[in-house]
């Protein structure tokens, strides 16, 4: 399920996902108001239409699901066009959601790439964390390449195990570091 507080009148409500145990891992908005989920056990995203939620059911609730099987979708974000981006971790892939034609493109991370997770959409590209090789990834979408840039040191301790990415209005590129127990700059 997820949850709305109305801070105004201190009361919650609940919009019943229709997958139960689907294991929810992010939440994003678009420019339309609505809301976009990962269901990272259930291989699939839901969007919630807002203007249509009616509390305690799956009113408005919309889930789709991806084309590779128990890829894990985890990370969620939406570029200057709309376009909806999904890290799936278990498959070790980058997809993108026309939410217009629902047309889904895949594309795979580098051999070495474990664990993609948090994704942030900037002008300059997508920008993924990927937890399990402690690299943040740049994917350019007309040319469809990838680069990779350490977070930690080439060998031994410590790792930094990116998790979550956000790119501020100057262009800076924040992570967290789960294992190195702080907050970088890129």
């Amino acid at each position: 399920s997820v949850w709305r507080f109305s801070p105004n009148n201190e009361t919650f409500q609940q919009y019943v996902i229709p997958t139960q145990y689907s294991g929810i891992v992010q939440l994003i908005m678009d420019k339309s108001g609505n809301l976009w989920l990962t269901e990272l056990y259930e291989n699939k995203i839901a969007k919630l239409i807002t203007k249509e939620l009616s509390a305690g059911t799956s009113k408005g609730i919309v889930e789709y699901t991806l084309p590779t099987s128990n890829s894990g979708p985890a990370g969620l974000a939406i570029d200057k066009n709309g376009k909806i981006w999904i890290t799936e971790t278990f498959a070790r892939k980058l997809v993108r959601l026309d939410p217009e034609t629902l047309t889904f493109n895949t594309f795979e991370f580098p051999a070495k790439v474990y664990s993609p997770l948090g994704i942030a959409a900037a002008q300059s590209g997508i920008w993924v964390a990927s937890h399990g090789s402690n690299k943040i990834i740049k994917f350019d979408p007309l040319s469809k390449s990838m680069k990779e840039y350490s977070t930690s040191h080439a060998t031994g301790s410590p790792i930094s195990l990116p998790y979550w990415i956000l790119i501020d209005k100057q262009s800076n590129i924040w992570f967290n570091e789960h294992a190195g127990g702080k907050i970088a700059k890129f």
